[in-house]
Parts: C-alpha cells; sequence; structure tokens
C-alpha cells in the first residue's frame, strides 16, 4: 500500500528534533504552473510577480526566480536582501510607504520599478534621479473605494492632481504604472473586476494608457488548505478571478493590448508548501500540549491549519489543542478530534508558507529550522537549508 504524504514524513524523520519546517518545493512547482496555465486561457497579458514579505526564505525566493516568476518587495531590509543574492534589478518593484533616501539611492541606481502614494517621496525620487542623471520609473499606489486599507494609495479623487503635479514638476520622473491592492484571502471575486474598471477608468480619464507599461492588480488570492476561522465559505477557484479582472479591463485593453497586466500573490504561491512538525508534550484532562506554537506558527489561533498525528486510532476525543507559550491566542481556534496521544508522539501541523518566517519569533523557544526536499522524487531527501536558532545568534546583537 502507497503511504501517504505525511506518513512518509513521520517515516523519513523520525530522527529528526522537533519541531522543525518542511518546505516542499514541488508544492511551489504546482502553484506556479497553475496560475501561468489560468493565463494561457487570455489574451491578456498575465503576469506573476512573487510578494516577497509573504515569506523571504532565499531558497524560495531564487526558486521562483528561476521559474521565471518576478520579484515584488518591500522597502526595508528586503531591499539588501535581494542585493544580496544578486536579484535587484530593474525588472523589481519596490512597494511601501517608508522608503528611506538611502534606499531610493539604491534602487534608483539598480534602475529598479518604484511603487508609491506620497508626492513628498515623489519629490525626493525625482531630486536622486537627478543627481544620478537617469530617470527614475514609478507605479502610482491607487486606494481601491470602498477599502478598509485607508494607510495604503492615493485617493481616486485626488488622483488627477497628483498626476498633474507629477508631469509638470518632476522632470526626472516617469509613470509607467498603476497599483493598487485589496488585502488578504479575499472571497469576493467581483471585487477584482471593479478594481480592474477603477484602474482602467483613472487611466484612461488622465491619459496615462500610451505611456504605462503595466497595471498592478496586487494579491489577496486564496490558499485553500488553511480558511480564515470567520469565512464561512469556500473560496471560488483561481479562474474565476481571472475571468472577473479579464471583464474589467476590457476597455483598457482596447486602447492598448500590449500592457502588462500583474498579480502579485503570496499566499497562494506558498501558503501550502511549508508544514511543521512537532512533538505532544502531554495529553491529559481534556487537551493536548505541543512543544510548538504561535511564535513557530503565528496564524495558529486565526486559521485552521489542517493537523495529523503519527497515530492511527478509531477511538478519536474531541480535545483543545494547546502551543507551549504564555500566550491566550496560543491555541487551535476550534477543539479537534484526536488519537490516544502520549507525550514523544508526533504531529504534522500544514499550510504554514505564508508569514510563517516574517511574523514568527524568538520567544521562550528558538526558532525551528528548516528543511527543504521535492515530493515530485519519491525519494523525499530532506535537507537542512536554515539552522535551528542557538544562543549566540541572540546573544551577538547585544553590544
Amino acid at each position: 500500500m502507497k503511504l501517504s504524504k505525511q506518513d512518509v514524513i513521520f517515516k523519513k524523520t523520525r530522527d529528526f528534533e522537533t519541531p522543525f519546517y518542511l518546505l516542499d518545493f514541488n508544492v511551489i512547482r504546482q502553484k506556479v504552473e497553475c496560475f501561468k496555465n489560468i493565463f494561457e486561457l487570455f489574451d491578456t497579458n498575465f503576469e506573476l510577480l512573487y510578494s516577497v514579505k509573504t515569506n523571504y526564505n532565499p531558497f524560495i525566493i531564487k526558486f521562483l526566480n528561476l521559474n521565471k516568476v518576478g520579484l515584488e518587495i518591500i522597502s526595508g531590509f528586503e531591499i539588501d536582501l535581494l542585493d544580496e543574492i544578486s536579484l535587484l534589478d530593474e525588472k523589481v518593484i519596490i512597494n511601501g510607504p517608508s522608503k528611506s533616501n538611502s534606499e531610493l539611492n539604491k534602487i534608483i541606481e539598480k534602475r529598479s520599478i518604484i511603487q508609491t502614494d506620497s508626492l513628498e517621496e515623489i519629490s525626493d525620487i525625482n531630486k536622486i534621479s537627478s543627481n544620478q542623471k537617469r530617470l527614475a520609473y514609478i507605479g502610482l499606489r491607487i486606494q481601491p473605494n470602498d477599502s478598509n486599507w485607508k494607510r495604503f494609495g492615493i485617493p481616486q479623487e485626488k488622483f488627477n492632481r497628483v498626476v498633474n503635479d507629477i508631469k509638470t514638476k518632476y522632470k526626472n520622473v516617469r509613470i509607467i504604472g498603476l497599483h493598487s491592492h485589496l488585502g488578504t484571502q479575499i472571497l469576493d471575486v467581483n471585487a477584482y473586476r471593479i478594481l480592474a474598471e477603477e484602474l482602467s477608468r483613472l487611466a484612461i480619464k488622465n491619459e496615462l494608457v500610451s505611456n504605462l507599461r503595466y497595471l498592478n492588480m496586487g494579491g489577496g488570492f486564496p490558499s485553500y488548505s488553511a480558511p480564515l476561522t470567520h469565512h464561512l465559505k469556500e473560496p471560488k477557484p483561481l479562474l474565476n478571478y481571472f475571468q472577473e479582472i479579464n471583464i474589467g479591463l476590457e476597455e483598457l485593453l482596447r486602447i492598448n493590448n500590449k500592457i502588462k497586466i500583474f498579480v502579485e500573490p503570496g499566499r497562494a504561491l506558498v501558503d501550502e508548501s511549508m508544514d511543521l512538525v512537532c512533538s505532544v508534550m502531554s495529553s491529559n484532562f481534556d487537551r493536548i500540549v505541543l512543544d510548538t506554537g504561535k511564535n513557530d506558527i503565528p496564524s495558529l489561533n486565526i486559521r485552521n491549519h489542517p493537523i495529523y498525528f503519527d497515530k492511527k486510532n478509531i477511538k478519536l476525543k474531541q480535545k483543545h489543542i494547546y502551543g507551549s507559550l504564555c500566550m491566550r491566542s496560543d491555541s487551535f481556534p476550534f477543539k479537534k478530534k484526536v488519537p490516544s496521544l502520549k507525550r514523544g508522539d508526533r504531529a504534522i501541523i500544514s499550510t504554514l508558507g505564508a508569514y510563517v518566517n516574517s511574523q514568527s519569533m524568538t520567544f521562550i523557544k528558538y526558532k525551528p529550522p528548516i528543511y527543504s526536499y521535492d515530493s515530485k522524487s519519491n525519494n523525499f531527501d530532506f535537507k537542512l537549508i536554515q539552522r535551528r536558532q542557538n544562543i549566540k545568534d541572540i546573544m551577538d546583537r547585544y553590544i
């Protein structure tokens, strides 16, 4: 009988100290292929970007780059990270509301595309690009109507004035794109059609279409294995999202059908590629306590992460599952049916690729190691790509 993926993992990692993460590159490969297969169904020039903030593991970034996925980063250490692995170039898009002038100097020198919603920042971009004797290429971030994301984006009623200011005041700046972002785990596919219509209308009204290289529709596409606890409906298939975007772009593409339409999923690309193997510390009363927790799984209490135990038992009981930390939020959101368990039994918690790297923390426990493998190969050869954190890592930053 063929073993399940979880059974193979339990069998082959029996000697690994828990907790530890597992990264399956084949899952990422399949997700990329899924998006690209959908793109081929349309005449629209869709292109895939990866939102690096979702998981900045350099092995993931390099793998996606090799699979012809573009990169979108936020100002901060992500600029240095891409520079360190020789991927900071003119194809990269830099987002975020707080780019320092030293960062702007670096990314303008690399000819990267800057997405912005600040006239003050645009003024500094113009000065820096003038000093470097080159043009800076920017995308303007637009605030979606009826959006909860009020912190980001140019309000649509102010957009005309911003465009006129750029055209008249800043000779070293060129608008080549428009960008917007709806949020995360969006279930309403119609929201993407409305957003596409809004961006198209602004581009046409402000006579930008002929010079635009791209529209960036942002991310928000769902992963399907660990829904948010308050989401009662299943997400619709990915194809439905792109059908709605395509409808919303019809007027714009009649004028200029060469414009690239970027989408920048993070969660939908990597969420299902990472699992965490942990151990049961106690199984008393109506509760299970694990040797991991919200420190390693930031979304533990707000998403329904599947959990698999290395124990077959038909007598399942409903129990609370807790992490090992002194935090009220350190628990699964609902009771789970579990077999009869004892200290040392193992479990796999799945769908952790999104934000587990960027939002996990050193709290009471060291950060776990990461092993990679490729399930396309039946051998499941696990390779250590990030070692377990130790006390030296923590103490080295103290002066």
